[in-house]
């Protein structure tokens, strides 16, 4: 990882529509192709990670208890110093790893080939902190799906993230109908990784059916191998389960070593979830969780049901940082301080759009470090919701609204409600042919 100053556009996360509907960030028709690469890395390079920052952030409080502190270095946890103290540091890099693995997972639902290399992973960023490097700032290596079970995504070089990267991004429509159902590890080729083991099936076809297209992932790996790079993955919503079952099938091989989900529910088993947090220790297994986004409890806690990774709560805007804030529950996936509205929330964002911010607006890849709810209703609307709110960013609760009401329903389960059509079937990795414009005043670089 490496040092960022305090200041960052926000990353969102954003479900895509069963159709992989893509959003634009600007105000054309059409999208470029997101299976092109931006760019070709070059084939030799030399570079060093920046060194970590010096600064630490110290998680304070009683042995077995939820080890939380806003992100803000200038907060000092006096409530919770006592006599027996349990320390637990965490450097500010860690804020960005994972706020990049947000973004990236947003991104996802849009025009990431186009945005992300104009909004965040820049010549000049790179540069920054990888001063001796000469990789390509962003290297889209190839897409995958949408397949039948709602995977979909793409594989990037990010040599600012000093990171080779899967990215999975969600479905709203099949996350409405998702099921319980599971299978053992054994329906993964994973059986003797972890015997007593189980999987949810739907998200488990889906990862398979990615692997099966890319050829057990054959170009990104080629392109880690030998690079120096670390190995990633991330994803949001369904996603997010495609996410950790890639984790543990890659970690198998052993190639990943840090592991993302955003708003995603449980899909392994008690068992499962201890496995995935051996292989993904503390900051390496994120679990995200942003204020009301209720869908990570999709799927109840059960028998066949467990959170796995280290749940981090995010809420609000510090006033600080200007990021979002954070409690971290260390050694509890199941922690009621990280439950969807943990945290009094001050936007005025129902659960359904809460799910559509992680750092940044969905579909974005960077940028305003609030939720912009004209693209995220838009994004609900063509989702089949009737969306019940006109303002362009979420308010402060406590603020007039630019709209007396706030509510999203559902519409596309109603009778003669319709769905947006969406684009033809086309081969996988093919690019939507609808898109949406956003504001003008939105699509430009933070």
């Amino acid at each position: 990882m490496h040092s960022k100053s305090a200041t960052v556009a926000a990353l969102a996360l954003a479900g895509a529509g069963a159709q992989a509907q893509q959003f634009s960030a600007s105000s054309s028709s059409s999208s470029s192709s997101s299976s092109s690469r931006s760019s070709t890395r070059t084939t030799s390079s030399s570079y060093s990670a920046a060194s970590p920052s010096s600064t630490t952030l110290s998680r304070v409080g009683h042995p077995g208890t939820d080890w939380t502190q806003v992100y803000d270095p200038s907060v000092v946890p006096s409530e919770n110093a006592t006599a027996e103290v349990h320390t637990r540091n965490l450097t500010p890099d860690g804020y960005w790893h994972n706020r990049y693995h947000g973004l990236l997972s947003m991104a996802a639902y849009g025009d990431y080939n186009t945005l992300c290399p104009i909004q965040t992973f820049t010549e000049e960023a790179k540069l920054r902190n990888f001063p001796e490097s000469d990789r390509e700032p962003w290297v889209v290596v190839n897409t995958f799906g949408p397949t039948a079970s709602g995977a979909n995504g793409f594989t990037a070089i990010v040599p600012e993230m000093n990171k080779a990267l899967i990215i999975f991004a969600g479905n709203y429509q099949l996350e409405q109908t998702l099921t319980d159902e599971v299978v053992s590890w054994d329906y993964l080729g994973l059986g003797d990784y972890c015997r007593n083991c189980t999987v949810n099936k739907f998200a488990a076809d889906g990862y398979l059916e990615a692997k099966a297209e890319t050829n057990d992932w054959a170009a990104i790996l080629g392109e880690y191998y030998n690079t120096g790079l670390v190995f990633s993955i991330a994803g949001h919503g369904l996603g997010g389960m495609h996410s950790q079952i890639a984790s543990v099938d890659l970690n198998s091989q052993g190639h990943c070593w840090y592991s993302h989900a955003y708003g995603s529910p449980r899909v392994f088993n008690q068992a499962g979830a201890d496995r995935y947090n051996q292989a993904f220790n503390g900051e390496a297994g994120e679990r995200g969780v942003f204020g009301q986004d209720d869908y990570s409890e999709h799927i109840p806690a059960g028998p066949n049901y467990a959170h796995a990774g280290t749940t981090f709560y995010y809420w609000g805007l510090n006033s600080t940082s200007g990021n979002p804030n954070w409690h971290i529950c260390w050694d509890d996936a199941e922690d009621p301080e990280c439950k969807p509205g943990a945290q009094p929330e001050p936007w005025t964002l129902t659960p359904a759009q809460a799910k559509y911010y992680y750092f940044s607006t969905v579909g974005e890849c960077g940028g305003r470090t609030r939720p912009n709810t004209t693209i995220i209703n838009t994004f609900l609307e063509s989702n089949g919701e009737i969306v019940e709110i006109d303002s362009e960013y979420a308010t402060p609760s406590g603020t007039p609204a630019a709209s007396s009401t706030s509510s999203v329903r559902r519409q596309s389960q109603q009778a003669g409600a319709t769905t947006p059509a969406g684009p033809a079937a086309a081969g996988p990795g093919a690019p939507s042919t609808r898109s949406y414009a956003y504001p003008p005043s939105y699509s430009s670089s933070p």
